[in-house]
């Protein structure tokens, strides 16, 4: 009688597989973006006035660099313009 063997499966993200969102309605692949703050930085935003809503919550800017991405996260970015 032949015994079967359990076999697992172990899966690892690398750094070159990224994380698939949609950024401002576009199919974006984040390299490292763990963070909210992470992908501003990513995407050459980090530093500017800006107002994030993510999956149609707005994010408070003292929020950026705590709040986390998932893998199919909607993104919106604005940009704060002034003027009269």
């Amino acid at each position: 009688m032949r015994t079967r063997r359990k076999t697992r499966c172990v899966f690892l993200l690398s750094e070159e597989m990224g994380m698939k969102l949609t950024v401002n309605g576009e199919a974006y692949e984040a390299k490292q973006a763990g963070c909210v703050s992470a992908l501003l930085e990513e995407m050459g935003i980090g530093g500017r006035a800006v107002v994030v809503v993510l999956n149609d919550e707005v994010i408070p800017a003292s929020s950026l660099s705590t709040c986390g991405l998932r893998e199919g996260d909607c993104v919106e970015m604005f940009r704060l313009v002034g003027g009269g």
